[in-house]
């Protein structure tokens, strides 16, 4: 009887340690899955097309059957490897993101813990049922799995930077090649990276040079398939050069392939025959730079214009699902809004506190927050860069609220020591 009444009092222990909040979050996130099938929108091609391609056994290719080229290989990979189990069937691309999401959440709750269970369970919750980040999820396109890659980067170099080793900077650096593979806009972070992981410990410069050789060994494999395919030893040929020449023009591009500065650069480079930039993102990137060169004061507003547009909450599904227009600001948006700036706020004042208290694993969320968000507006990348930082802006935000809560303890126990009354 006695053994019975045991087992059944450690079952009720282990139910009532379970994170409630987080199974069920985590349920309400497939749920959707199940019931929002993934939308098919402007960039979804460039990424169903090499998957259905690799799906088939031909390999990686574009719509035209060359060798892929303009997209990195990662998401059409995981787009193929779910096309070969479950057909094209939309529900499967969106429990395929949730799947991402989910692993994210579970990733940065894990690294959360020693902070506080609470906190920990509360950042999970937040990172699951938040809208942009959850309905993001319903569209074919790769944010979902860059948010899950930049999560792993955010553990892995907060790891590195707690615990400092050879082994953990490598780990970091791998990380930050695979999230590279799937958009190189990560690796400016990279730097910034680099340099804390460089400021704490000893052996500083092999440190770093592990987490440099963690992201070349995961990316000369493309490097090298490229050098082979396409003749060019680089990571992707992509558009990079194309949206850093719009950036350089307006912030309200109609059409990307007829705006004027680009029909020009584009003619030039056909008139050019090609001998100097064989690839004409090249060329678009040169003729953005002697933009920039000619008149940087205005480039630089352009991009801080972008980088406030980019902190404001996605809403690519809800304007897809007909339940929102581009332009407007309803009480939802607006209210979605006013917690994207507090989590923008609080992540900031993570780093100004991580930097006042010397704690630099503490800055390593900001660092990537930010800097993510620097290298998508000189880019001009996606108006979806809050979800692929979403999950570590939320542990961002999180942490920052833990540290608030215990400094105010801490000067609530130094008040009350200093008021209680002294020993006889």
């Amino acid at each position: 009887m006695s053994a019975a009444r045991s087992m059944a009092t450690r079952r009720a222990g282990r139910l009532k340690a379970a994170p409630w909040p987080v199974l069920l979050s985590v349920g309400v996130a497939f749920a959707f899955a199940l019931g929002f099938p993934a939308l098919v929108v402007d960039d979804s091609p460039g990424y169903l097309d090499p998957a259905r391609a690799w799906a088939a056994g031909q390999g990686l290719r574009e719509g035209n059957g060359h060798p892929l080229q303009y997209r990195l290989p990662l998401f059409p990979l995981a787009l193929g490897v779910t096309i070969r189990l479950f057909g094209e069937d939309p529900r499967a691309f969106t429990l395929m993101n949730v799947g991402f999401l989910v692993l994210a959440a579970l990733v940065v709750r894990r690294a959360l813990r020693p902070r506080g269970r609470a906190v920990a369970d509360a950042v999970a919750v937040a990172i699951l049922l938040y809208p942009p980040l959850l309905t993001s999820a319903a569209l074919v396109l790769q944010e979902t799995l860059l948010s899950l890659l930049i999560a792993v980067v955010f553990v892995l170099a907060g790891r590195a930077v707690e615990g400092p080793s050879i082994g953990r900077s490598l780990a970091a650096g791998a990380a930050l090649g695979l999230a590279a593979l799937a958009k190189p806009t990560v690796l400016p972070v990279g730097v910034a990276l680099a340099a804390i992981i460089g400021a704490t410990g000893r052996r500083s410069w092999i440190r770093v040079g592990a987490l440099a050789l963690g992201c070349a060994l995961v990316l000369a494999p493309w490097m090298v398939r490229n050098q082979r395919v396409l003749g060019r030893p680089e990571i992707t040929t992509g558009n990079a050069g194309h949206t850093l020449l719009g950036g350089t023009v307006s912030n309200r591009i109609e059409n990307w392939n007829t705006f004027p500065e680009y029909v020009e650069a584009r003619r030039e480079w056909e008139q050019s025959g090609q001998a100097e930039e064989p690839a004409l993102d090249r060329h678009l990137a040169r003729v953005a730079l002697r933009r920039i060169a000619a008149h940087p004061a205005r480039w630089l507003g352009l991009c801080a214009e972008r980088a406030i547009r980019f902190m404001l909450p996605a809403r690519t599904w809800f304007v897809q699902a007909g339940l929102s227009r581009t332009g407007t600001f309803g009480p939802t948006y607006l209210i979605a809004t006013a917690f994207n700036v507090t989590l923008f706020a609080l992540a900031a004042w993570l780093s100004a506190h991580a930097l006042r208290k010397r704690d630099l694993a503490l800055l390593v969320g900001p660092v990537i927050v930010f800097g993510h968000l620097a290298a998508y507006a000189v880019v001009y990348s996606s108006p979806r860069y809050g979800v692929t930082v979403g999950p570590v802006l939320i542990a961002a935000a999180g942490l920052a609220l833990a540290e608030i809560r215990r400094g105010r303890q801490r000067l609530g126990a130094t008040t009350a020591a200093e008021g209680a009354p002294a020993a006889p």
